[in-house]
């Protein structure tokens, strides 16, 4: 067990954890030995054997014995993952590979965010594909003409004769479009079409 010793601790990445000191960041391993001096105003965890620091404003990477390997110049930083990191230069997101080489630019295709490599081809998401088709052709939503009909729903119509009745809906059913109805002062059940019934 490490005894209190540091203001903050974070927990441990790549057998190191940050430490904060007199405002200050730096690494300890897991014997609580200082193994890279508090120097940093704010640092991140150590993956793929590097870890992000920010030097006088700007973030950069540094290696676990300290040594900066990709300079301070970027807006906002995170850790890496598959060889690559998001990183941030004059407000654009862009992800770098381990030399600081820039590798990948996000974009925007078919409503969605996509990571576009040098050579313009799309390496993330990989089902690209099926976003673009279901965005160029969304499933259209079906007709429902039963929308507004509901049991009880009491609405005023012409018979056959022309005369002004009283219905009131008794059941209705969105797969074939049609309502059951009878008037408020009979039992005679009838069908008509839910497009018939009024708004």
């Amino acid at each position: 067990m490490i005894p209190p010793q540091f203001e903050s601790a974070g927990g441990f990445s790549g057998g190191l954890a940050v430490v904060n000191v007199k405002g200050k960041y730096g690494y300890i391993d897991k014997t609580g030995r200082v193994v890279i001096s508090p120097q940093f105003y704010s640092a991140g965890g150590f993956s793929e054997g590097l870890a992000e620091v920010r030097i006088n404003g700007k973030w950069g990477y540094i290696d676990k014995t300290g040594r900066i390997v990709i300079s301070p110049q970027f807006e906002d930083a995170n850790y890496f993952s598959g060889g690559l990191a998001k990183v941030k230069v004059n407000g654009k997101e862009m992800y770098i590979d381990k030399t600081g080489y820039v590798v990948a630019m996000p974009d925007s295709m078919c409503g969605t965010a996509v990571v576009v490599n040098g050579a313009g081809n799309v390496t993330w998401p990989p089902n690209i594909k099926k976003i673009c088709q279901d965005y160029e052709h969304p499933q259209q939503e079906k007709y429902d003409p039963c929308a507004h009909v509901y049991v009880g729903k009491v609405f005023k119509a012409e018979n056959r004769l022309g005369m002004t009745l009283e219905y009131v809906v008794i059941g209705f059913s969105p797969q074939t479009g049609k309502a059951t109805i009878r008037t408020t002062d009979s039992d005679y059940l009838q069908e008509i079409s839910c497009s018939q019934i009024p708004q």
